[in-house]
């Protein structure tokens, strides 16, 4: 460690002579206590400077004197430095090729030239479940408000095909099961669910009436419904007598309305209600009608539909249905 710090100062020493004269440096190796432990050290002490012609001495801190001949020459910048209290800062070393480089690389780099805050680093479970939050309610928000216009589209659907009159139904005249003559005014102010086929039917038939009986249970237990009034209408008045119409319909329920009557009554009705069918094999078209309290046809259900999807549908036909006294 001293000989490092010898080093140093013989070469600042060999420096002052060969710009400004003879200079020497006097070294002093001291004994010293170290204040906090007392033990002794030895360190260097180069406080004194001594010109050789002169013989004076001063401190560092102090201004040095100039060999003879060089008293009115302006001192060196090194001993302006080197004086105490001087505050001139050194001239500005040029870039270097590579910090040039470093520069320009680091204008380019996005990443450095916008930096991240550092929260988002800290809080970063926080900022994820945030954002997830926000797209989730926008989403529903989204899929609520698509299904809201959906059903006002299909609510506008279904007033345009009401307002266009369907050529189904209109007056005929049957005979029911107890052997009365009755006609579709009797049945005005009344919801009626009307299905066709007839008390031979091995296994279609039997299916369809208690389809129609389990939908009209289901809309009695529900609020607000009217009293549906199921009918089966025969396609062959040849074998369904009335008698034998009523002790078919009694397997069921009481609450079926049957209908049969001549081939020309028959031909009215099937007409009307556009129903096909054949004597011989008996064949006829499998759908059931439904009619507004005005006679007129509402809707019809082909054989794939439930008695939820019949019930669902009849209770909407019910809601929008406006009667003659509130239409404008």
């Amino acid at each position: 460690m001293e000989l490092n710090i010898l080093r140093r100062m013989c070469t600042r020493y060999f420096q002052v002579v060969k710009s400004h004269g003879h200079f020497s440096i006097q070294v002093n190796l001291q004994q010293r206590r170290n204040p906090l432990l007392g033990i002794p050290v030895r360190c260097l002490s180069t406080s004194n400077v001594c010109h050789e012609q002169t013989g004076r001495t001063g401190k560092t801190n102090r201004r040095f004197q100039l060999p003879p001949g060089m008293e009115g020459t302006k001192e060196p910048p090194f001993m302006n430095r080197m004086r105490k209290g001087n505050k001139s800062v050194p001239p500005a070393r040029s870039k270097g090729a590579f910090q040039k480089y470093q520069e320009q690389k680091d204008k380019q780099d996005w990443s450095k030239r916008f930096k991240i805050p550092k929260i988002f680093y800290e809080r970063q479970v926080e900022i994820f479940l945030f954002v997830f939050s926000v797209v989730g309610f926008g989403y529903s928000y989204y899929y609520i408000q698509k299904k809201i216009r959906e059903k006002q589209l299909e609510l506008v659907k279904q007033s345009a095909v009401e307002e266009q009159p369907v050529l189904i139904g209109g007056d005929w005249e049957l005979v029911n099961q107890d052997g009365k003559l009755v006609s579709n005014k009797d049945f005005v102010g009344k919801w009626c669910i009307v299905y066709f086929g007839f008390t031979h039917c091995p296994d279609i038939c039997p299916d369809e009436i208690e389809k129609i009986i389990e939908v009209t249970d289901i809309l009695e237990r529900t609020p607000g419904m009217p009293k549906m009034i199921p009918m089966f209408v025969t396609v062959d008045p040849d074998r369904d007598s009335p008698e034998i119409v009523k002790q078919y319909l009694e397997e069921f329920s009481p609450k079926m309305v049957g209908l049969t009557g001549t081939w020309d009554q028959l031909k009215v009705i099937l007409r009307e209600f556009k129903v096909y069918f054949s004597k011989g094999p008996v064949d006829h078209s499998i759908i059931t009608f439904l009619m507004d309290p005005e006679g007129r046809y509402a809707a019809h259900f082909p054989r794939s539909k439930t008695n939820i999807d019949i019930a669902t549908a009849i209770e909407k036909k019910v809601k929008l249905y406006k009667p003659p006294s509130s239409r404008h």
